[in-house]
């Protein structure tokens, strides 16, 4: 059996302006992954708050020590937004819980995959899904995201009420929002089947565009408007 294309809550969130690089990714393309400096100290950043959290007890500045790895720039990014998180998060014991983070959807003819945030367990048992960018801007929690996190964890969630917490750990800026999936699952349905249906609408009348999305588009090296342009 061929493996089904995958698609991320940002593919069905944001509207795409190449049809190109939307087809490939609906043929289930994989292309070639552009790793980006800008993602480096975000990505570090995560890893060491699941660490931090292996165990339910506080978080520390011993857990984020400077990255060897990173350039100067990035290290100071990286020691700002870790003792962002530490004023924001430090007085709360959590343990991290390893939740799964993609869903295949057969009857929709797609892989569903998401980096949702960190699902904890707080000490006094609630689930806490928390959510961490290091952009200086205010973090929002919109309709989309509660519906991309109710089709990933519907069979996980059903009955259960998630503390939802987006923060940027440099502007030091919090959202919280009760997420409760059966309230919303059919909702979520709907939404998830209609934006499919209007991507692949989308790649099969839309044509090849250039523009910022190319500078992280996996399917650049071998794209017909970039191989015109090299010739």
């Amino acid at each position: 059996m061929d493996e089904l294309p995958v698609l991320s809550p940002w593919d069905l969130r944001e509207r795409p302006r190449c049809g190109e690089r939307l087809r490939r990714r609906l043929s289930g393309s994989k292309g070639q992954f552009i790793a980006g400096a800008r993602h480096s100290v975000l990505a570090r950043l995560r890893a060491d708050i699941a660490l931090a959290h292996t165990e339910l007890r506080h978080p520390s500045p011993n857990d984020f020590p400077d990255p060897v790895d990173l350039l100067p720039e990035q290290v100071r990014h990286y020691g700002a937004a870790s003792r962002g998180y530490l004023a924001l998060f430090g007085d709360r014991a959590a343990k991290a819980l390893d939740w799964e983070r993609a869903r295949e959807l057969p009857e929709l003819g797609v892989h569903f995959k998401a980096t949702p945030g960190i699902m904890l367990q707080r000490s006094d048992e609630t689930l806490e899904l928390r959510r961490v960018q290091a952009s200086s801007r205010v973090p929002n929690i919109d309709q989309s995201a509660l519906h991309s996190l109710a089709i990933l964890w519907e069979h996980n969630l059903r009955g259960v009420t998630v503390q939802l917490v987006a923060a940027d750990v440099v502007a030091l800026e919090v959202q919280t929002v009760e997420l409760c999936v059966d309230d919303i699952i059919d909702d979520a349905h709907l939404w998830f089947r209609t934006r499919v249906e209007e991507l692949r609408s989308i790649a099969a009348q839309s044509k090849v565009v250039t523009g910022n999305e190319c500078a992280d588009c996996p399917y650049v090296w071998d794209c017909p408007a970039h191989r015109s342009a090299r010739r």
